[in-house]
């Protein structure tokens, strides 16, 4: 059994120890979020271009489970039109634990009759090799040469879902204090 201390180092030669899962642990406690693109000031959230047979799945960031992970250039995915009904792609975020070093690119599932697509979504938090595929894009390849979105399937995080509520007590307290300092400058002196 190994303990590990986070930011003070390796005690042998004194290097920092990056330790990816451990890091994960802490900002999956923090955030206690879904995964999915990061919103709030990051304008760059993976957003779909249409192009001849493909489309264009612009820079973004997302979070799993406390793993980020970035796409700062457009990724490319291309399409083969079908000759009879219209067939169906998610296209998604990966991180993958499960090769070294870590992977994270934009991917598509194979095209397929039915918008019944299922990814693989590992708890990363728990499985060191584990692989997580945000949804971002449900697409329709149609037989006209033409691809259209279904679903907009990405769920963008705009801020942290519980940080707001640790802070309430003490907001509270700040109101309360702000009210009875008000009071007592116009001489509303009630008991509060």
């Amino acid at each position: 059994m190994a303990n590990y201390v986070k930011g003070i180092g390796d005690a042998l030669t004194g290097a920092n120890e990056i330790m990816p899962l451990f890091d994960a642990k802490i900002f999956n406690y923090i955030l206690q979020n879904q995964a999915g693109v990061i919103g709030g000031a990051e304008t760059q959230r993976f957003n779909l271009t249409t192009i001849p047979r493909g489309v264009q799945i612009g820079a973004g960031t997302a979070q799993a489970q406390g793993y980020f992970a970035m796409s700062d250039s457009p990724a490319q995915l291309n399409f083969i039109y079908p000759s009879g009904s219209a067939q169906f792609v998610r296209v998604f975020a990966e991180i993958n634990l499960a090769v070294i070093p870590h992977k994270f690119e934009i991917r598509a599932t194979p095209q397929g009759g039915s918008t019944n697509i299922t990814l693989i979504q590992d708890n990363l938090a728990t499985s060191p090799n584990g692989i997580h595929q945000i949804p971002l894009y449900l697409l329709r390849i149609n037989p006209n040469q033409t691809i259209t979105i279904e679903q907009d399937q990405r769920n963008i995080l705009n801020r942290l879902l519980n940080a707001q509520h640790a802070l309430a007590p003490y907001d509270y307290r700040f109101q309360h204090q702000i009210q009875r300092q008000q009071d007592h400058k116009y001489g509303n002196n009630q008991n509060r």
